[in-house]
């Protein structure tokens, strides 16, 4: 929380109430990769979504799996999340087959 002072010398307490957005970094369907003749696991590469915040202060962001991993063959979902000084919230969700 922020703590500001106004002329008077009242105390003031201001909250970012709005969280922070993926905006449309969201990928909005699966992404789909082949292995190479042969192999059983792929080399996988996607845009990670970016984070912004009305605050003006970047929130962090974290992720189940980094671009640039080999992952096995199957299924696999990707979970970003934002994270802010004050709460975590689950935003993007993103499927990969591979």
């Amino acid at each position: 929380m922020l703590y500001g002072v106004v002329a008077n010398e009242e105390s003031v307490h201001f909250a970012d109430i709005l969280p922070p957005t993926f905006g449309a970094t969201c990928p909005s369907s699966s992404l789909v990769v082949y292995a190479e003749h042969g192999q059983l696991s792929a080399q996988v590469n996607w845009t990670e979504p970016a984070a912004t915040d009305n605050s003006g202060i970047l929130p962090a962001v974290t992720s189940n799996h980094q671009s640039l991993q080999r992952l096995s063959q199957g299924t696999h979902v990707i979970r970003t999340l934002r994270l802010t000084n004050q709460e975590t919230r689950p935003l993007v969700t993103s499927r990969l087959m591979s």
